[in-house]
């Protein structure tokens, strides 16, 4: 990033901090990290840009630290800016600083985590057979279908790793580097597996493998980054999953892709809210009813209506008498002529 560029950036740092600080709510604070994801996209700060992206997805799910993180995230790029330094650019897979793990609780967890399951069989399936073009495209898919069923969720650190891994498969264009590709997803399938069960963990292990940290907890017992060997399983046929041949390719620009991948994040993540305000009217038109069971209870009780005067009262029998032997004449029986 040039000087110019540095400058342009810095100032937009200045004025959303600015505006943080005199409108502290949680739509302003959506704006500004949006605002800043484009911007930061626009001149290759991608880290940084992603970064923000994630801080607005706290914020669509309501995170109560999102808007502090924010604010924090403000002042360390604009200490950057105004020392001179460049921005923070990491290589996959050393972790971004600011990746946390934070898988949203939702009604859906478990299902996102047994399809994750399930892709990684397909994975490992896949990783059985030839390594060639077509495994690596099967690879791919997988590894695309669990990053967007991620970002539905909320689980940053799978929405990340499997980006960098689709980065690695989407290049693949003869069999030498379809090799390639497949080795280095067979030493990071262990990884795979590890942000299913432990991100954190998952995350510790990559700074280890990166060397920018000292280990703080004992290893795992399944070693890793080598994933555990598992039998061999008959890839799904061509009808299942076809390749994409050069006549069936469509060329998608990566910023449509990953507009539309946040749109669906924005969607998965408003399911919550939905099922918790459909709860909300069943509970509301359970007592709508029994309200209006009240109503007709007391009209019963009070007596049926007439045209003239107040209501006809309900008939009771005379001391002694059966409730059987009382006869209730209607309100609307008019007196017979003679």
């Amino acid at each position: 990033m040039d000087d110019e560029l540095s400058e342009l950036v810095r100032q937009e740092l200045d004025r959303h901090t600015k505006s943080l600080a005199d409108q502290p709510t949680v739509a302003n604070a959506r704006a500004i990290a949006h605002s800043m994801k484009g911007a930061l996209g626009l001149v290759g700060a991608r880290e940084p840009s992603e970064a923000f992206g994630r801080i607005e997805r706290r914020l669509v799910a309501g995170d109560p630290r999102a808007q502090a993180d924010l604010g924090e995230l403000l002042g360390r790029l604009r200490s950057l800016l105004a020392e001179g330094r460049p921005l923070p650019a990491s290589t996959w897979p050393l972790p971004p600083a600011d990746l946390r793990a934070g898988l949203d609780e939702s009604p859906h967890r478990a299902e996102y985590l047994a399809a994750v399951r399930d892709r990684l069989a397909k994975i490992d399936a896949a990783l059985s057979t030839s390594r060639d073009e077509e495994a690596a495209r099967a690879v791919f898919r997988e590894v695309h279908t669990i990053k967007g069923a991620a970002l539905a969720v909320g689980d940053d650190v799978m929405a990340w790793f499997c980006h960098g891994l689709e980065e690695r498969l989407r290049s693949v264009a003869d069999p030498p580097a379809a090799r390639r590709a497949l080795e280095e997803v067979d030493t990071y399938r262990g990884v795979l597996a590890e942000i299913v069960d432990e991100p954190e963990h998952a995350l510790e292990t990559l700074r280890l493998m990166s060397g920018t940290l000292r280990p703080s907890r004992p290893p795992l017992r399944t070693p890793l980054p080598l994933p555990p060997r598992r039998p061999a399983v008959e890839v799904p046929s061509d009808s299942e999953s076809r390749a994409l041949g050069d006549a069936e390719t469509v060329r998608v620009s990566i910023g449509v892709l990953e507009g539309l991948l946040e749109r669906a994040g924005q969607l998965g993540q408003l399911r919550a809210p939905l099922s918790s305000g459909a709860v909300h009217l069943r509970r509301a038109g359970d007592g709508a009813r029994g309200i209006e069971r009240g109503i007709r209870e007391a009209l019963r009780m009070i007596g049926p209506p007439r045209p003239w005067g107040a209501p006809a009262r309900p008939c009771r029998p005379s001391s002694g008498a059966p409730p059987s032997s009382r006869r209730c004449p209607s309100a609307w029986t008019r007196p017979r002529r003679r």
